[in-house]
């Protein structure tokens, strides 16, 4: 699969989707193609997401970054480490690698790690929030400037911390619902279109008769 920008996953705080290629190779102009709605692809591109390393998390930081901030650029040594990671389901968040690891077992259970990333250029400290789940990437909360623990506390952004957690994972939910809904459909779909059997489908396999 070809190399991902996962910053467009996470541009002004709206998720895309890491599998989605609107582009057509020059060498497939000829080829059957077959028209589908960008939740189609979500559907069938879902469960082919790679999972995000700590670079590409740095990465989708860093641009984000860079958004807020020309200046905030490696190549003035900004620096950045994850600090905490966490892991959230409907029943809550945890800490605990061994809670991970038994919500994943449960059938249709939707779960994400959470990375707290600090990030410096030299001047201020900053800190994101992101969701490291690569089927839903997405920056939580961005705070350029986050000083000490006590002002995060006055100024209420620990709270605002929990409700965005609590916002993600409900698009979370919604998102698994949309592709629980129509990934048979499509599979369907493409299976009927380009004559291929539903077992061998990928998104891999069909993205350059898109």
């Amino acid at each position: 699969m070809k190399k991902i920008n996962y910053f467009l996953l996470v541009l002004l705080g709206i998720t895309f989707f890491s599998c989605i290629n609107e582009d057509l190779n020059n060498h497939s102009q000829n080829q059957r193609k077959i028209e589908l709605t960008k939740n189609e692809v979500l559907s069938i591109a879902y469960d082919d997401a790679k999972q995000l390393s700590d670079e590409d998390i740095f990465n989708v930081v860093n641009d984000f970054a860079n958004l807020e901030s020309n200046c905030m650029t490696r190549n003035t040594a900004t620096s950045f480490k994850i600090t905490k990671r966490t892991f959230i389901n409907e029943d809550g968040e945890f800490d605990s690698q061994e809670v991970k690891t038994k919500a994943i077992d449960i059938e249709n259970d939707i779960i994400s790690e959470i990375c707290e990333v600090e990030f410096n250029n030299g001047v201020t400290k900053g800190l994101a929030i992101v969701a490291t789940n690569a089927k839903l990437p997405s920056i939580i909360a961005f705070i350029p400037n986050k000083g000490g623990e006590k002002v995060m506390e006055r100024s209420g952004a620990n709270e605002l911390l929990h409700a965005s957690k609590a916002s993600y994972l409900y698009k979370a939910i919604k998102t698994r619902e949309l592709v629980d809904s129509l990934r048979q459909p499509t599979l369907e779909k493409i299976s009927k279109e380009l004559e291929i059997p539903i077992n061998e489908i990928t998104y891999e396999k069909i993205e350059n008769y898109l």
